[in-house]
């Protein structure tokens, strides 16, 4: 205590908060669905929760012009796309994760590529929206796509490598803050995969 004047006396008192932060759901997903056309494919077998807290998953899907919400877990496969998978634990955070379902459209078969030996890399990452990718051994032509976690495309380009380097500054801004995905497409077929994180500035 601490005496101002007569008379008046100053009291202070420390208090201390502590916070428990809720237990997280940790989600390990498949990159790729490699499927035929028009198989049956139960999205709720290519993902694994780890957690002992309950959860609610929500899957939409995203054709490479707009998203939409499925009603269950049982598709079709009939157009190559992403699914996007969001599960809401019981304190209502949310984790989001997303699988590509690829497939060549005109026969219904797997594709193959014929370049086994590419090599990419993406930095920094997490990044404030601008990062460099690098393409070792790359494909004559692919095409770059950034998507955000609903599966919306923000940025698509070509890429020319013809078996050299390819080097590119992927620049996103101005970009909200949050979590993406970079698709590297060749022939109809998702070749690589990647997830961002955006922060501020």
């Amino acid at each position: 205590m601490a005496i101002l004047a007569p008379g008046l006396i100053l009291s202070q008192e420390v208090f201390t908060l502590s916070l428990n932060q809720p237990p997280s759901l940790n989600l390990s997903i498949s990159d790729t669905i490699f499927s035929t056309q028009g198989t049956l494919i139960d999205l709720d077998t290519v993902y694994v929760v780890d957690g002992g807290i309950a959860y609610t998953r929500e899957w939409s899907f995203n054709n490479g012009s707009e998203t939409v919400p499925l009603l269950n877990s049982l598709v079709t496969a009939s157009v190559e796309g992403v699914y996007y998978l969001s599960l809401i634990d019981e304190f209502q955070c949310t984790t989001l994760d997303s699988v590509a379902l690829s497939f060549d459209l005109s026969t219904g078969v797997i594709s193959a590529e014929p370049n086994i030996d590419l090599q990419i890399q993406l930095y920094p990452n997490p990044n404030a929206g601008v990062f460099e990718l690098v393409i070792t051994n790359g494909l004559p032509t692919c095409h770059l796509e950034v998507v955000n976690a609903s599966g919306i495309p923000i940025y698509s380009s070509i890429i020319y490598c013809n078996k050299f380097t390819h080097r590119e500054v992927v620049s996103l801004t101005p970009i909200k803050p949050g979590l993406y995905f970079v698709l590297i497409k060749h022939n109809k077929s998702i070749i690589y995969r990647h997830k961002i994180i955006i922060l501020s500035r």
